[in-house]
């Protein structure tokens, strides 16, 4: 019976060393796939468009190369934040303002411009970020005179909304002779 046991333990030693051999060979083989490990600055908490990055709001965290953007963002802190970023995420230039960007011309893209529309507009509650599609109610029908948008502030005399460049013009135009309608995108369509 005590060789039994003997046996026994010594099969299992000889299996246990076997799956730690097959893990330490599987990790090893997942980790090169990922690529080495790069330390990248990552959002501590959600942030809104509009918020300026703040040394709090970031971390320095490690991730497998495999799953670094290409677009990381050099230096974020201080700059305006123009999209959604979720917790953990990393700070990418896609979702920054240019680093010298101030004012309101912070919160656009290269190919945006921004239209104001007017409060009196009937419009549902709107928050910066929101995405948008604006209406020619003269012309609902018409691709020329709607526009998709992206809410970058919301005032007590107008909502202000960032279009592509070229549908700035025709939407301003829309909007100062009150003829523009605001409907409200999902977010994952943004």
């Amino acid at each position: 019976m005590r060789v039994l046991r003997r046996v026994a333990a010594a099969a299992i030693a000889v299996a246990t060393l076997a799956a730690i051999a097959g893990a330490r060979d599987l990790l090893a083989r997942a980790e090169s796939a990922a690529g080495p490990l790069q330390t990248v600055t990552v959002a501590r908490q959600p942030m809104t468009p509009g918020a300026t990055v703040e040394a709090g709001d970031v971390e320095a965290r490690s991730l497998p190369a495999g799953a670094v953007p290409d677009d990381l963002a050099d230096a974020p802190i201080g700059r305006i934040v123009v999209a959604d970023i979720y917790a953990g995420e990393p700070l990418i230039e896609a979702r920054l303002a240019p680093p010298d960007a101030a004012g309101g011309g912070a919160m656009l893209r290269r190919d945006e411009q921004a239209v104001a529309i007017p409060a009196e507009v009937v419009m549902p509650p709107l928050v910066p970020g929101d995405p948008v599609l604006l209406i020619d109610t003269d012309d609902p029908a018409s691709a020329a005179t709607t526009a998709t948008g992206r809410v970058i502030a919301v005032g007590e005399l107008a909502v202000v909304v960032a279009v592509p460049t070229a549908d700035a013009a025709p939407i301003a135009v829309a909007a100062s002779a009150g003829r523009v309608a605001v409907t409200v995108r999902h977010r994952a369509d943004g």
